[in-house]
């Protein structure tokens, strides 16, 4: 599924992580780097975040390790620092209602910058 992201069907490959992340909170995930990474790159080859790619790095971000989540927050920042804010917006108000320290700890941060 993350060789999908890149690929003609990337709309289903994101629901379906979306749903393994969301299966018991993503127990079975072991490296959350590797979705992570996946997800940067598709941002970058493809362009600005649907709503489907943004709940997905939401869902990344509340629920990885703290290095992973501070990574890929860092990559979404600088992404939209150049683009419309709007997206932005959505990016916190979906991490923030994932996961609320998640939030004030990564995202909070860097949007203050």
């Amino acid at each position: 599924m993350i060789e999908a992201l890149s690929g003609d069907f990337q709309h289903l490959a994101i629901d379906v992580i979306l749903q393994c992340c969301n299966f018991k909170e993503g127990l079975m995930i072991t490296d959350w780097s590797i979705l992570a990474s996946a997800l940067i790159d598709t941002v970058l080859a493809h362009g600005p975040f649907s709503k489907q790619k943004c709940l997905l790095a939401a869902t990344i971000v509340s629920r990885a390790d703290a290095a992973t989540s501070r990574s890929i927050t860092q990559k979404i920042f600088e992404r939209y620092r150049s683009q419309a804010q709007d997206q932005i917006n959505v990016f916190c108000q979906l991490a923030g209602k994932l996961n609320d320290s998640t939030f004030h700890r990564w995202v909070l941060e860097e949007f203050v910058r």
